[in-house]
């Protein structure tokens, strides 16, 4: 990203009385690793994961650096999924003669469930609403719990009651980090990474979309007023035919591809029947990044089927309001690999299995936010964080 804008985005946050997110004390952080560490090895060596002894080995090698990380998590899951947004653009000349490196993208609280981009000195800001990243994490968590094949299940069910409890902390609190934390050890937890990390990187290349497809090229560009905790906010407006587009534009960012009809589904179909890992983890990443939308959009559509219920009109949490039915932007998306085998796109699965509980979800976050549910924490570390 463009360093200089930093500087901008850091004087944005203290216009609204912001500033950076701070790394927690050492002994709370070190704390919470080893506990996190804790749950992956063990969850990993329960379901006798050939990856146990591994997962370990890597934890107590890496763990002073990743306990000496200078930024705090939340802030370098966003940079990170930027920087590898920005690479996959300079890689594709199609898109890479478009950009200008005028891009910085910053957590704010915006309330919003989509990204807002604002115009400053020098470029665009993309701000990432506070825990979006962590939504993402801890649902696909729950999601890789539930039943795809069989949506009607009690697994599913329990996996719906958890996306709820995750959405109803932020709806509620604005704040994912104050329910539940969900972790999976071993391959699960790899694949989880991988799921999460290609919703991520969407929710951010659907903006740098926007500023590649020149949305925001007028200098004098419509701009909407939106209320967030820090303040009114003035933000460019976008409509539904540039999000469509945008949508478009990003699942081939995060793809990696100028075109659909350039995807190479050849490693899918090598890499699950190899014995090679690193072919089988090829494979898997890419099964995650067709995937990767429809895990944000899924969570778009149970916000968005919720219509503003009385429990909600104290809460600063908003969605996507300015963005088309989630429905008709993910029946667009799919149209993108019509003849794709079901194994080559079976994780869309995951996130497809709760159409049935769209309606259950709805009404176990009115449960909890009402205070008639608590969150269940037998497997994860104390909140609040």
């Amino acid at each position: 990203m463009n360093e200089l804008l930093r500087v901008e985005y850091e004087k944005y946050l203290a216009e609204h009385g912001l500033k950076p997110r701070e790394l927690p004390p050492a002994e709370e952080r070190e704390a919470g690793l080893r506990e996190i560490f804790r749950i992956k090895y063990e969850a990993a060596k329960e379901q006798g994961d050939p990856t146990a002894e591994d997962l370990r080995d890597y934890y107590n090698a890496n763990f002073e650096r990743i306990l000496n990380e200078t930024q705090h998590p939340a802030v370098a899951l966003i940079e990170k999924a930027a920087a590898d947004v920005e690479a996959t653009i300079r890689s594709l000349p199609a898109f890479a003669e478009r950009f200008h490196d005028d891009v910085f993208v910053g957590e704010f609280p915006t309330g919003s469930f989509a990204c807002q981009t604002v115009k400053v000195d020098g470029g665009f800001l993309v701000l990432v609403n506070s825990g979006m990243m962590v939504i993402l994490q801890q649902v696909v968590a729950f999601l890789t719990r539930g039943d795809p094949d069989n949506p009607d299940s009690e697994k599913t069910r329990e996996a719906a009651d958890g996306v709820a409890a995750v959405l109803a902390s932020y709806v509620e609190l604005g704040d994912p980090f104050y329910g539940p934390l969900p972790v999976n050890g071993g391959l699960d937890g790899l694949r989880d990474s991988l799921l999460s990390g290609a919703a991520e990187r969407f929710v951010i290349a659907h903006e740098y979309a926007h500023i590649l497809a020149l949305h925001f090229s007028d200098s004098d560009h419509d701009r909407t007023d939106i209320e967030t905790s820090a303040g009114v906010i003035s933000v460019l407006k976008k409509s539904h035919e540039q999000e469509f587009e945008a949508d478009d534009l990003g699942y081939k960012l995060i793809l990696g591809v100028e075109e659909y009809d350039r995807f190479d589904f050849t490693v899918i179909d090598a890499g699950l029947k190899s014995d090679d890992w690193d072919a089988w983890l090829e494979g898997v990443r890419q099964k995650s990044v067709i995937a990767g939308p429809f895990i944000f959009l899924i969570l778009d559509l149970l916000l968005e089927n919720l219509q503003e219920p009385a429990f909600m009109l104290d809460s600063d949490s908003k969605w996507s309001g300015s963005h088309p039915p989630s429905l008709a932007r993910i029946g667009k998306l799919l149209e993108a690999f019509p003849d794709a085998t079901p194994m080559q796109k079976g994780f869309i699965n995951f996130p497809f299995m709760l159409f049935p509980w769209v309606d259950y979800v709805g009404e176990q976050i009115e449960l909890y936010t009402t205070h008639k549910l608590r969150w269940e924490a037998a497997d994860t570390p104390a909140k609040p964080r």
